[in-house]
């Protein structure tokens, strides 16, 4: 099945706010070359996980699991990709997008991500060329395979596959690769 995410300008009542942090005077930074990784703690709660529904795709059920915590914005003015229709991955991209994200999760807000789920498939449905899927950044860590985001699936009604504490994104700061895998069959960014 191919999920064709829709058009990115249908925001409905969902900000794209490029500055939406720059205007809060207490703002939290991270900058990957200076702080060490932090872990961060689900920024939503098991009992908020949005479950999956008929005829609802993955664009609507993130921006209902971004809702519950009061964030409209879905971050189009913020976006950074790591890889495109001309290629990737941009290890630079990913680090500006690796600060954005830990910034976001400092200031207790989850993050919006697009990703490839079924790698060597590109969606030719969607304008990247990549991007098939969506899902929520909750939260940060590092184990002994490496610095991590954790994140919510929302593709199942099963909330211990969905909010699964082993749905982990590694970053690989060398390549600018974010690999891992979800809980929810068969969705594996």
């Amino acid at each position: 099945m191919i999920e064709i995410i829709p058009d990115y300008e249908d925001l409905g009542d969902f900000l794209d706010d490029p500055d939406y942090f720059k205007d809060n005077p207490k703002r939290i930074s991270f900058e990957y070359q200076q702080d060490p990784w932090p872990t961060i703690q689900s920024v939503i709660g098991l009992n908020s996980f949005v479950e999956y529904g008929k005829d609802v795709n993955c664009l609507i059920l993130v921006k209902g699991q971004i809702a519950i915590t009061g964030v409209r914005d879905l971050g189009y003015g913020s976006a950074y990709k790591v890889f495109d229709s001309q290629g990737g991955p941009y290890a630079d991209v990913a680090e500006n997008g690796v600060e954005y994200i830990i910034t976001k999760l400092k200031s207790g807000k989850p993050v919006v991500v697009g990703v490839d789920n079924r790698v060597g498939s590109p969606s030719s449905q969607n304008a990247d060329g990549k991007t098939d899927h969506f899902v929520t950044i909750v939260g940060a860590g590092e184990d002994a395979a490496g610095k991590y985001f954790t994140f919510f699936d929302n593709a199942t009604n099963l909330v211990n596959k969905g909010a699964n504490v082993n749905n982990k994104l590694y970053y690989n700061s060398a390549t600018g690769l974010i690999t891992g895998k979800s809980a929810t069959t068969p969705s594996k960014p």
